[in-house]
């Protein structure tokens, strides 16, 4: 999360003074790319031995880098002020003004994909400025997963599911086949459930500068902007390279602009308007999504995933234990295969066979 975008954060931290802010941790390790600071020996030696090796592969990655040396503190709790940590959700962020990174001491192999990330924020040099934060944070990722060969399945198909609820709507195909005829698919029937909160324009998403440290950082939002800015940004860098989108970023300077404008990010992304990245949402979700993108997608959303599968299931009149008994159910992002097996013991199982419990008991006491 990029802290630099926020001139209010760097007012109050000057007015709040430095007796508020949150105390370095204990275990201080110089390297050749700046010092770590960290509560415990191993976790230090381990993000001392990983700070420099990420900075050399991001430097070959991006092009106008800034040198300033880098300060990362890993806190068990990601806090910039004492007494406030943060959303255990938040893996780090970066402050531009102290080039100082903060990130959560989690596992090694998600502790360097949040250092990764942050890195890409500190390092970005004054060309960059113009880049709209949503487009930032995608490149950020990314690059992140590149240079870390992290498996980012889920964090790809989080960004996937907030691009296709900030334009579009996040829809799936239920199909319940009995199972004395699951081979001849004899009987299958289908229902479709939806995740919706209202399409907005694109320039609502990127022009969001807000950061985690602000007072009215809307989580929810973040996911949807974040979403949106990594499929540009992908489709950006897979087109024309990263030399592509800095040469947007300088354009956007030398033509007065604050950010570089909507038009141009969809233009370079090989979309002819807002609507076009609906529709290349919706060709993804049925040329490109792998079994292991689905099973994210609807590991992300088990709860509302559950209770519209639950009112379908509801509406055939099944008895909750004749449901994984009777019937074989698989669930796909909207049209497309291959599709998700649901069955009894998965998280999605166990929550639709919660509510209809749930609900039979209520009919129960109700006759």
């Amino acid at each position: 999360m990029n802290v630099a975008r926020s001139v209010l954060l760097v007012v109050a931290s000057l007015l709040l003074g430095a007796c508020a802010l949150a105390p370095p941790p204990e275990i201080a390790i110089t390297t050749d790319a700046g010092i770590v600071r960290a509560p415990r020996e191993g976790v230090a030696l381990e993000t001392a031995a990983d700070l420099p090796r990420l900075v050399d592969a991001l430097r070959v990655e991006l092009v106008d880098t800034r040198d300033d040396p880098i300060e990362v503190w890993v806190q068990d709790e990601v806090t910039l002020y004492r007494g406030s940590a943060m959303s255990s959700d938040i893996g780090g962020f970066a402050h531009r003004e102290l080039d100082r990174i903060h990130i959560a001491t989690s596992n090694r192999a998600e502790r360097t994909l949040y250092l990764a990330h942050e890195l890409v924020h500190l390092l970005l040099g004054e060309g960059w400025q113009t880049l709209p934060l949503a487009v930032e944070e995608g490149l950020c990722d990314h690059l992140a997963l590149r240079v870390t060969g992290y498996d980012g399945a889920r964090l790809i198909a989080r960004h996937l599911t907030g691009a296709a609820l900030a334009v579009d709507e996040l829809r799936f195909t239920v199909r319940m086949i009995p199972k004395r005829h699951a081979r001849q698919r004899a009987g299958a029937s289908w229902g479709q459930v939806s995740l919706s909160d209202g399409p907005r324009p694109l320039d609502d998403w990127l022009g969001r500068s807000e950061s985690v440290t602000d007072a009215a950082f809307d989580a929810d939002a973040s996911v949807r902007m974040r979403g949106v800015g990594y499929v540009l940004a992908r489709r950006i860098l897979a087109r024309g390279g990263i030399s592509a989108l800095h040469d947007l970023c300088r354009r956007a300077d030398v033509e007065g602009h604050e950010r570089v404008p909507a038009e141009w990010l969809l233009k370079a992304a090989g979309f002819d308007g807002s609507s076009a990245l609906t529709d290349v949402w919706r060709g993804w979700t049925g040329t490109a999504a792998g079994s292991r993108d689905v099973a994210a997608m609807v590991a992300a959303h088990v709860d509302v995933l559950a209770e519209q599968i639950a009112n379908l299931l509801e509406a055939k009149g099944l008895a909750p234990d004749a449901v994984f008994h009777d019937l074989a159910l698989s669930i796909a992002v909207g049209d497309a295969r291959p599709r998700h097996t649901v069955d009894r013991a998965s998280p999605l199982g166990i929550a639709i066979h919660e509510r209809l419990e749930a609900r039979q008991l209520i009919a129960s006491i109700g006759r």
